[in-house]
Formats: structure tokens, sequence, C-alpha cells
């Protein structure tokens, strides 16, 4: 494969090919006003990503495949607050296969304008993305203790960021699942639901 987007690649940064794509919402889909859907975790735990996302107060992870989840936070302001905190610029279009819901200016700065906070953590109504809302973004890179960096993306989860049925066979949940019995890890790479562990 021909290694990690060299946008997201700098001094330091681990060149690792994820082992599934980025998804890429089309333009009708619909937000998830209190979750942010992150890609390129596939050398990251349950608790790194907590970790990461540590100071805007996440709920918990729902794994996606080896390389997306969800995080789920608690209300809509901590949801913005962290794409913003956490965004660094966005990504390059890929011309080949161009994302329709990024066509539209960045909403970074007017979804922090909404005064809307979500108070009560109460589950928002489902509602059409803002424009950009679902536009993917460089995020800052994850330190692993090594001191090597994980270059991830991060965008705002829509309803349709859902586990497959089905695991890729190359995935570490798939050998989970083929695994002896007593032998499994909880959890896993791709495993879907919250407070699940890998």
């Amino acid at each position: 494969a021909g290694g990690a987007d060299p946008a997201l690649l700098g001094d330091g940064h681990m060149d690792r090919d994820p082992l599934e794509p980025r998804r890429e919402p089309a333009a009708d889909e619909v937000v998830r006003s209190m979750a942010i859907h992150v890609h390129g975790l596939d050398a990251m735990s349950t608790k790194d990503i907590m970790g990461y996302f540590n100071e805007y107060g996440p709920s918990w992870v729902e794994w996606i495949n080896d390389s997306s989840c969800n995080v789920a936070f608690g209300d809509e302001f901590s949801t913005k607050r962290a794409l913003i905190g956490l965004a660094i610029d966005d990504l390059p279009t890929d011309s080949a296969n161009p994302n329709p819901a990024a066509d539209e200016p960045n909403a970074g700065d007017a979804m922090m304008d909404d005064d809307d906070d979500g108070a009560g953590g109460a589950p928002a109504p489902a509602e059409p993305a803002e424009p950009g809302a679902m536009r993917w973004r460089i995020a800052l890179p994850y330190s692993r203790p090594s001191g090597e960096k994980v270059p991830l993306t991060i965008r705002m989860a829509t309803e349709s960021d859902l586990r497959p049925k089905a695991p890729n066979p190359e995935s570490s949940w798939a050998r989970s699942i083929n695994a002896p019995k007593g032998a499994r890890r909880s959890g896993g790479g791709g495993g879907g639901g919250a407070a699940e562990e890998r």
C-alpha cells in the first residue's frame, strides 16, 4: 500500500497505511451533533482515544473498524470544542474521489457561534448537517510513549457511521472472532459498541 497520507506526515510521524479507508459521507447524511468520527486508529486503543479527547470530556468510544470510531460526548458544546480544538487544517480533497459534503465553506467558526450548548445532555434531534460540518480535517497527532506520532483525521459523525455487519477478514476484530475460546481479547479493532476495549 502507499503508506499514510503525505498531508498528515511530519517529523516523528509514523508512516502507516490504515487497514480501512476514510469513509466519505454523502451530502444528505444526518449529522450526530454529539459525536466525532475519527480515522487513523490502527495503532491506538480505546484508552488511548479517551486520553486523546480527555480535555473535552468524552463519554464513550464506538468502534467502527480497525481504523475508525465515533467518540460520543455528553453535550453539543463539548463536541464542538473538541472538533475546533483538535483540528489543525482541512484535509485536501482527493480529486479522484471528491467528498460532496466537503464542498461547502468551513463551518468550524460558525459552529462555535451556536448558542445551544446542549444543556442537560439530552440527545439533540437529528437534523441535516451544517455546511462544512462533515468536512474531513487533519487533527493534532496522537503522541505514543515512544515519541512516535500517529496521524489522525476527524469530522462530525453521522447516522451512517456504523459498524459493518461483518468484519474485514484482515482486521483484528476478525482475528478476535476466530480466536480459540479463552484467548479472545475484550473488544478489538472494529468492535462496535460503547465502552468496548482494545
